[in-house]
């Protein structure tokens, strides 16, 4: 037995009263009787004799267990351990946050009663999640130390590229989804989500950052600083979290005609889809009256023209090429009803699934039309730069164009509008000149808004990007200043092999480009300085947390990373027990007809059933009796 928190005379104690059956106050008091004496002095022969160790050392680390285990297996046959208390124990190592330090510790638990072929007991505390219930009854997620997402919270898949809502993963039970996770290196890699699950009920806050970007969770939810995971109740205005830079493409790929793409874009953009009316399509541009026009050909349907001088705008009648009978559909409506948009109207549509499946050349002619209905490109009057959004009444949908740009590594900004008593308006911001000159080569605009937009491009080739956009946080210094003095090189020397003139500590003072790191790197020769200058990370700045009440919540558990993209924002998972069994214990103190009674909790178990057990809790004697009358579990 390793004890972290009672001493061995604490366990002999118990250990004496719950063989003897002689109360433990007796045996701190003083023994009454004859009878008590002759019951320890028997129980006492029996324990002196048993191969039992109780190492109580204090700040035990998992090496030193380890290695007196080995000497005990060796020198005793060792055939069980036990660890009091799982929490207790510390690694001595700095670690990125207390939730991968337990789980290792959990896994090297496991490693080691599989090399001792012994069963190894790690006894643990649970988090607080059962003060949040009714009941007060245990869950076997209460063992988790990460926080908890709502059920809207929208997971970014790696299959097929799109979101998933983690309720929507709770409820169906669907296992093993491949999503984005952060490794070491902090590049965006596949891994398995093993599983959504419910929590219970905490109270929800909402994060905001400088993008726009929000996410609602618990306090304690981790999020990626440079420092490592931090829970969202650490987090204050002004600190720096990651989101991706980019995404690769999805696992799957989908087979759609380009005519598709371009209808699909432009109905979402200008088209209406409402029950009960026909199916229309309004714009100005002739560019896209003709592409909507050509578009629908591939379902059979001929675009029917109407045009309003007074409202200088065109609109196009999608008509079913056939009679239109019980059961009969026209075919445009049919095809929006299976990518579930029919019906929508304009602040609730949404960019199908199906789309995030696309080759990247693909998604690129969808967004290319879709910025040429409500899509702005600008340029300066001063001619010496320009802006470059789209504007919807659909969070959902800018939301899901941010997700879409991020496959060209093309970063945004999403602001919001409300006037008077008109529905809030969202805009999409292409933010900087890097991602600017990206979006206008890579993707460009469809018609006449594709004038502006190739003057913008003939602009931005010749600017030079702004290094404020895309920098990593000032806490880098310190980690050049420790590599410097590693090396011995002084400030005067650093600065002048950086090519600058010596400004002391002032070069210190704000945030590095990624291009000023990568050549601090270089000067140093440092791989971990590089790697910061060129990893899959964009440092998002926290605007503001606000609380926003109790509501039920979820988690999921990511294998190996132990994170996942929700919200456009890199957020930590719950750790997944090694344990072969879980067994938790409860007392239900709230039913006086309960007092004396404890439930056993199989709350897991690989190879055998699960099972509630009531035992008999005999506090005074520091054990437990079997109130069952049939055979054992």
């Amino acid at each position: 037995v390793f004890s972290l928190e009672m001493s061995r005379t604490e366990i002999t104690m118990r250990i004496l009263s719950a063989e003897a059956t002689i109360q433990l106050q007796d045996l701190r008091k003083g023994l009454k009787g004859q009878e008590q004496w002759n019951k320890l002095a028997r129980i006492m022969g029996k324990i002196g004799d048993a191969p039992l160790f109780i190492d109580d050392s204090p700040n035990m680390s998992l090496m030193e267990i380890r290695a007196k285990a080995r000497r005990l297996k060796q020198q005793h046959n060792l055939k069980l351990v036990v660890i009091d208390y799982l929490q207790l124990m510390s690694s001595g190592k700095k670690v990125e946050s207390r939730q991968q330090e337990v789980a290792e510790f959990s896994r090297a638990l496991k490693l080691l009663a599989k090399e001792l072929e012994v069963p190894v007991i790690a006894i643990s505390q649970l988090n607080r999640g059962p003060e949040q219930r009714t009941d007060k009854r245990p869950q076997m997620s209460d063992l988790r130390e990460s926080g908890c997402l709502p059920a809207e919270t929208r997971i970014l898949r790696a299959d097929t590229g799109a979101e998933v809502t983690i309720g929507e993963l709770a409820a169906s039970g669907e296992r093993d989804i491949t999503v984005w996770a952060l490794d070491d290196g902090l590049r965006y890699t596949k891994r398995t989500m093993t599983h959504a699950f419910s929590t219970g009920f905490a109270p929800v806050f909402r994060l905001t950052l400088a993008s726009g970007k929000t996410v609602r969770a618990t306090e304690n939810h981790p999020f990626l600083t440079y420092a490592g995971w931090s829970p969202l109740a650490s987090l204050r205005t002004g600190d720096r979290v990651a989101v991706p830079r980019h995404v690769p493409s999805p696992l799957l790929v989908a087979d759609w005609e380009d005519s598709e793409v371009v209808l699909l874009a432009h109905l979402l953009g200008d088209g209406s889809f409402v029950k009960r009316q026909p199916i229309r399509y309004a714009s100005i541009d002739e560019a896209n009256l003709e592409a909507v026009t050509k578009a629908a050909l591939v379902f059979g349907v001929a675009a029917a023209r109407d045009d309003y001088a007074a409202a200088r705008c065109t609109t196009l009648r999608l008509r079913a090429p056939f009679r239109l009978t019980h059961g009969v559909r026209n075919p445009i409506a049919a095809w929006l009803d299976e990518l579930g948009l029919f019906g929508l109207r304009s602040h609730e549509k949404f960019v199908p699934g199906d789309v995030f499946c696309l080759p990247k050349e693909q998604i690129a002619l969808f967004i290319r039309h879709i910025w040429a209905t409500d899509g702005s490109v600008t340029v300066n009057k001063s001619g010496r730069g320009g802006r470059i959004y789209y504007g919807s009444t659909s969070r959902r949908l800018v939301d899901d164009l941010s997700r879409l740009l991020l496959r060209f590594g093309i970063q945004t900004r999403i602001r919001s509008v409300t006037k008077g008593e008109y529905r809030r308006n969202y805009t999409l911001d292409i933010s900087g000149v890097d991602s600017q000159r990206r979006f206008l080569q890579e993707i460009g605009v469809h018609g006449e808004r594709g004038v502006a937009a190739e003057r913008l491009l003939e602009i931005v080739r010749g600017l030079t990007a702004n290094t404020n956009v895309d920098t990593v946080p000032k806490q880098v210094w310190d980690d050049v200043r420790e590599e410097m003095s590693a090396q011995g090189m002084t400030a005067r020397q650093f600065q002048s092999a950086l090519g600058t003139q010596y400004c002391g500590s002032a070069l210190y003072a704000s945030a590095p480009s990624r291009a000023r790191l990568s050549r601090v790197a270089e000067v140093l020769d440092s791989a971990d300085l590089e790697l910061m200058a060129t990893n899959d990370v964009f440092w998002d700045q926290v605007v503001s947390v606000e609380a926003e009440g109790i509501e039920e919540v979820y988690d999921a558990t990511v294998l190996d990373c132990h994170n996942f993209v929700a919200e456009g924002i890199a957020v930590h998972n719950s750790i997944e027990q090694d344990a072969d069994v879980v067994i938790l214990l409860h007392r239900d103190r709230s039913d006086p007809e309960r007092d004396g009674e404890a439930d056993v909790i199989v709350a897991k178990h690989r190879n055998g059933p699960t099972k509630d057990i009531v035992l008999a809790f005999q506090g005074h004697y520091s054990r437990f009796n079997n109130m069952a009358r049939e055979g054992g579990f």
